[in-house]
């Protein structure tokens, strides 16, 4: 439909011959003397005498009959032409179901056409209709699948390969996955783990700071000598100063008392060797006793 579509004579003329081309209904063309006339607008008539059918249209659909006259006027040949217009096949289209193995073959439009289907260039089947065939065989290597849709007015194919029910592909499957999909499936967990992994050393690595935080404000370092570290401990916590209360007026500011000054304490604790040593007491001379009987 649509495109010009030829009418043959069938016939060699020569150019001295009267044609005309008609349909049921009215003349076509006349050519005499290799002259034209009576042309209609969607027809033409080419070197050969053959008639040309311009923009093909259902309504074509007609018999169409061309008559050849000599110089005499005698009738030399004649001819009828039933025409049947019928629409292009379209692309057929090809499913192949691998659990199942099962092919199937159709088309949008098959106007007065028939789908074949066709596995390694052998035919498997028919149709004037969608074609389903269920492959049994293993074969060595991928078979070729075609489906070829067809009428008289075109031929449509489509080709592809059934990859399995083909030995050579079975080692791209791993667990039943293509190649390229394992790895895809492999990366993706690899690339959880890693992210999972990454996070519990975030929350081990910032337990781990904090722990060592409240260690360093709660224990003094172990290194410090003990003296440093009980005056760390004996020492007074800073004093915060407070804000100054706003003074009223007519009041002088309250004068810093003076701090008593602490007391020495006693050393009780004296160093012995510090003190110098002090010599023994020396022998006093023993003293005369009074005679009893002197008066």
């Amino acid at each position: 439909l649509g495109k010009v579509y030829t009418l043959s004579l069938g016939y060699k003329p020569e150019n001295t011959d009267d044609i005309i081309w008609k349909d049921q209904s009215q003349r076509l063309v006349r050519r005499k003397n290799m002259k034209v006339s009576d042309l209609r607008e969607y027809v033409n008539i080419d070197q050969n005498a053959s008639l040309l059918l311009n923009f093909l249209k259902k309504t074509d659909e007609k018999i169409y009959t061309a008559e050849v006259f000599n110089e005499a006027g005698k009738r030399v040949h004649k001819i009828n032409i039933p025409l049947k217009v019928v629409e292009s096949v379209s692309k057929p289209y090809l499913t192949i179901d691998c659990s199942t193995k099962t092919i199937s073959c159709g088309a949008r439009s098959i106007d007065e056409g028939t789908l074949e289907l066709e596995l390694n260039g052998k035919s498997l089947n028919i149709s004037s209709g969608n074609v389903t065939y269920n492959v049994k065989e293993q074969y060595a290597h991928s078979p070729k699948i075609t489906c070829i849709a067809k009428n008289c007015a075109s031929v449509e194919k489509n080709e592809t390969e059934m990859k399995c029910v083909g030995s050579d592909n079975k080692e791209d499957k791993i667990l039943g996955l293509d190649f390229w999909t394992f790895i895809a499936v492999i990366a993706g967990i690899g690339a959880l783990i890693l992210v999972v992994i990454s996070v519990l050393l975030v929350c081990h690595c910032k337990k781990r700071r904090n722990q060592q935080h409240s260690q360093v404000n709660e224990v003094p370092p172990s290194n410090m000598p003990p003296s440093h570290q009980r005056q760390a401990k004996l020492q007074p916590p800073p004093r915060t100063r407070s804000k100054a209360q706003p003074q009223s007026r007519g009041q002088t500011p309250a004068l810093p008392k003076p701090r008593a000054q602490a007391r020495p304490k006693p050393q009780h604790n004296i160093d012995p060797l510090l003190v110098e040593e002090q010599p023994p007491p020396r022998p006093k001379p023993r003293s005369k006793s009074a005679n009893p009987n002197k008066c």
